[in-house]
């Protein structure tokens, strides 16, 4: 075990939240510096409001921050606003790419070998000609948007600046998880709480992943780093089990929120015009990382059924 662990997580969204909830949950952590107990994680968090990473010169108050350099920093930080990068490329690129640029460079000079996770999404794939299993880490990337441009340009930078040092790269898709975060089971409960219709995509496929089942896998990443006992360090598909569009998922989410049948107000569509271009399947095969765990993560229908019901708010 490391000697006075630190484990920073950077973000204040859906993963890096939830990745907080479980580490506190899960392992024997401290939030105050004055501690002085060896054997327990000083487990820190920033957000944009700690710390603007359009600044180039943030890791110096991620030093000042810690008292120290990080063991593990997860990167929770990401611009996702996936049409909006199309109208702000420069904004999407910088914090997708420049700025994971900068922190793998830190890393990489850091004289204790800190472990860098990374998240990254299926929109680096095109979604044609799509692998009958889904993509699996090797494939081709082609994306279409900006957002999945700019998300890969973050890849990179990990990959190739920390190539023989401690990383991990996590391309996951569908992220959600109950709560104020903008994501679709949100905009779902949102659209049946105002009484609208929603047309909803029933011909594009993905693997909706829930947040705290993913932060599992994470902290468990984490832990393993630090009790030197690592899974082997690289790139992973890591998503909930099981195949859905989001039309599909509207339903589970639906039912869940109702505890009835589906309304009528959610309708299937093959016709839904977006900003920017989005991959039609995009599944991934996370064959590598069950191999690794021994086991698949269970299904995105199950991660649903045992959330606490999904909340309409009626006005």
């Amino acid at each position: 075990m490391h000697k006075n662990p630190k484990i920073l997580i950077l973000g204040s969204g859906q993963i890096a939240t939830a990745c907080l909830d479980v580490a506190t949950r899960q392992l024997r952590v401290r939030r105050d510096r004055s501690e002085r107990d060896k054997n327990d994680i000083y487990i820190v968090s920033m957000s944009r409001k700690d710390l603007d990473i359009r600044d180039f010169s943030f890791p110096d108050k991620i030093i000042k921050r810690v008292g120290g350099m990080p063991d593990v920093i997860i990167n929770g930080m990401a611009y996702t606003d996936v049409d909006g990068a199309e109208d702000d490329e420069e904004l999407a690129m910088h914090v997708n790419r420049d700025a994971v640029d900068i922190l793998a460079s830190f890393c990489r000079e850091a004289k204790n070998n800190p472990l860098l996770i990374h998240f990254s999404t299926d929109y680096v794939f095109d979604g044609i000609d799509t692998p009958s299993g889904g993509y699996v880490e090797t494939s081709k990337t082609n994306p279409l948007s900006v957002y999945g441009r700019s998300k890969l340009g973050g890849e990179y930078a990990v990959t190739d600046i920390m190539a023989n040092m401690p990383h991990y790269v996590i391309r996951t898709s569908s992220l959600w998880r109950p709560g104020p975060f903008k994501n679709f089971v949100e905009t779902v409960i949102e659209f049946m709480t105002d009484g609208k219709g929603m047309q909803i995509r029933d011909n594009q496929f993905m693997r909706p992943t829930c947040a705290f089942d993913l932060a599992h896998e994470v902290i468990s990443m984490a832990d393993r780093h630090l009790r030197n006992e690592p899974y082997e360090y690289g790139l992973y598909h890591i998503s909930n089990s099981g195949t859905a569009t989001w039309f599909k998922f509207a339903q589970a989410i639906a039912m869940r929120a109702l505890g009835s049948e589906f309304p009528d107000q959610l309708s299937p569509t093959d016709r839904y015009f977006t900003k920017a271009l989005r991959p039609r399947d995009s599944r991934l095969d996370c064959s590598k990382w069950e191999a690794v765990r021994g086991l698949p993560m269970r299904s995105w229908e199950e991660s649903i059924r045992e959330q606490p019901p999904l909340r309409i708010h009626h006005v």
